[in-house]
């Protein structure tokens, strides 16, 4: 889905590298795991598994919510850990190992929207995902390239590796979830059904532009599309929607369009009443900070930040031991 990622090499430095140049990812602080796609009992179709190991994605994260997160066999187990942590984030922001929005899980979880439901995939080289892309006519409805193959061989580090696996991540859940469940405020067919493409719309060419776009007059509003090859809303509007979020909570995006306003504040400023308020409504669910990349759960509870989850010999030994003291951390987690 992303077209976008050709300037990186000019904007970032190489740091150690794995398989097949691959940055080195620090893995993120999480309970969720990488498994064998072939798992038996995952709740994968026959059809989904083979279509998966066929074209060598034998490694899953299942997710908080049956989100799926595939890799090849040699993609690192931190990218795909990387990506399930940030599914999750988003979908579960206060990371009480409940959904925010079960209506938008229904479209994405393999067990509830089966062939329907998406699927992240993610491989070291530009090749191998585009056999993954074929899985979205294979099991599932659409392969999101995590894309992470741009930093290969010094093109980036790994920071900026994370925030391609982030956009990819926000673009799937917006698509194929709250633009599903919320048609009329964040519908991504055209520039006119939604708050958010109309708001896009009235931002083009002024407060944005897509590189792959050309604007006739820039600085002067256009209406789009634009000529140019991301100028359909499930591409213009898509890549702006996620810039916008993450902006306005003060997360820096993977990359920025040359027009759009660098600080919260600023961008704050260019947007209207009703797209504002649709974001900060709760009953949305968008985005309200940073993500920290982290997602740590322990019996089905979320542990804070300064926690971890307990092994059950020391969640034993810890009940007997603070018994009657002021707990540091909740049931079923410790300090790290």
């Amino acid at each position: 889905m992303l077209r976008s990622w050709f300037w990186l090499a000019l904007h970032f430095a190489a740091t150690p590298a794995v398989a097949a140049g691959l940055p080195e990812m620090p893995s993120p602080s999480t309970s969720l795991t990488v498994e064998a796609c072939d798992k038996p009992g995952s709740g994968l179709s026959f059809n989904q598994k083979n279509a998966l190991t066929s074209r060598d994605f034998t490694k899953c994260c299942f997710g908080a919510f049956n989100v799926l997160v595939t890799g090849t066999s040699d993609y690192p187990d931190a990218y795909v850990l990387t990506a399930c942590v940030t599914v999750a984030e988003l979908l579960d922001q206060n990371k009480d190992g409940v959904a925010d929005d079960p209506a938008v899980v229904a479209k994405l979880s393999f067990l509830e929207a089966g062939g329907s439901a998406p699927v992240l995939q993610g491989a070291p080289t530009q090749a191998q995902e585009r056999e993954g892309d074929a899985l979205g006519e294979d099991g599932f409805a659409y392969g999101f390239s995590l894309q992470a193959w741009h930093c290969a061989d010094g093109g980036c580090g790994h920071e900026a590796a994370r925030k391609i696996i982030t956009e990819e991540a926000f673009h799937m859940i917006t698509q194929y979830g709250y633009s599903q469940v919320y048609p009329a405020q964040m519908g991504m067919d055209d520039f006119t059904s939604s708050i958010a493409c109309r708001e896009m719309a009235a931002a083009e060419c002024v407060y944005w532009m897509h590189p792959e776009n050309t604007c006739p007059n820039p600085g002067s509003h256009s209406q789009p599309p634009l000529v140019g090859t991301c100028n359909d809303a499930g591409c213009d509007c898509v890549e702006w929607y996620h810039q916008v979020i993450l902006i306005l909570t003060g997360q820096e995006p993977g990359w920025r369009s040359d027009s759009i306003p660098r600080s919260p504040g600023g961008l704050r400023a260019t947007l209207s009443s009703e797209f504002l308020e649709m974001v900060a409504d709760p009953a949305y669910h968008q985005l309200q900070a940073p993500l920290t990349y982290t997602y740590l759960l322990s019996n089905g509870t979320a542990c804070p930040a300064n926690c971890k989850p307990a092994s059950r010999r020391r969640l034993d030994a810890r009940r007997l031991l603070f018994a009657s003291m002021p707990k540091p951390c909740p049931d079923g987690c410790e300090p790290m």
